[in-house]
């Protein structure tokens, strides 16, 4: 009889062990994965004269944000992109420069004299 009870309780133990070995990790013992990284590019349309556009760089700068900057008085070509820019957004009229367009995984989003922390930051993180 008392080795039917010690048989007993070792098949019960073994069961009770196979059941928690297959019981799934709690999800604190698993690895976390990073959300996957977003391509972005940042091109800025100002000029050197622009105390805002100067400002904005310094911005970039300090954020270790790289961007592409085009001087829209010299580079004929820019401008016309950045106005191209602007109408497809419905913007008509005067602009306020600097314009930048913050294109992210192939999605452009521009923005008439944006903040780094409220317009450019939230899209690239």
């Amino acid at each position: 009889m008392k080795k039917f009870l010690l048989l007993i309780m070792i098949t019960t133990l073994i069961g009770s062990l196979s059941v928690l070995s297959s019981c799934k990790k709690s999800t604190d013992d698993e690895v976390k994965e990073e959300p996957p990284k977003k391509e972005w590019t940042i091109l800025l349309y100002g000029r050197p004269s622009c105390g805002i556009c100067s400002a904005l760089k310094a911005d970039l700068n300090s954020a270790n944000i790289a961007f592409t900057e085009y001087d829209v008085d010299t580079q004929s070509d820019k401008n016309s992109e950045m106005w191209a820019k602007l109408s497809s957004i419905g913007h008509t009229g005067s602009v306020g420069l600097p314009v930048v367009d913050v294109i992210v995984d192939g999605k452009s989003n521009v923005f008439i004299r944006p903040s780094v922390e409220v317009d450019i930051k939230p899209l690239i993180e």
